[in-house]
């Protein structure tokens, strides 16, 4: 009987044997590579989640205060004093931000809860909505301030 070699020389060439697995080098390379980038994603990530816990907690209050006032504009033709700007702040849950009406400019003072982590550096910042007329008639607001250049909210 012939013993024939179990793997004969023209399958050898045609089908070479590789190594399986992956040596140390390109383990460590590739371990490199994923930290680098996750050194750049993970601060990206926090930035833009402390965006969004504040925009949700600074925006739908001002947006709604926003269009009472402008109510209150269309038909008095004049922007609220103190005292109808205190009626106005009854009917709004304002639990985390401080608002105060200064001449046509609105000033919105974030009072960050200790409790919500991230928070804390923009505790105290200021955001100014200034209304746009036209018609005699609010038509927009425009925000302005530190807080919301931190946010990325200017418009």
């Amino acid at each position: 009987m012939v013993d024939l070699p179990i793997r004969p020389a023209i399958f050898r060439r045609i089908f070479p044997v590789t190594p399986l697995g992956m040596s140390v080098t390109e383990l460590m390379v590739s371990l490199t590579i994923i930290l680098v980038l996750a050194s750049v994603a993970i601060p990206s990530y926090l930035t833009y989640s402390q965006q969004r816990i504040v925009i949700s907690l600074v925006l739908p209050p001002l947006r709604m205060i926003e269009t009472d006032i402008a109510i209150h504009y269309n038909a008095h033709q004049n922007m609220p004093d103190e005292k109808e700007f205190t009626e106005i702040m009854k009917n709004h849950a304002t639990e985390f931000i401080e608002l105060s009406l200064n001449g046509n400019s609105l000033q919105i003072t974030l009072n960050a809860p200790a409790d919500k982590k991230g928070l804390a550096s923009l505790n105290g910042m200021t955001l100014n909505a200034y209304p746009a007329f036209s018609d005699r008639r609010i038509t927009g607001w425009t925000l302005k301030g530190i807080l919301a250049e931190r946010l990325g909210i200017n418009n």
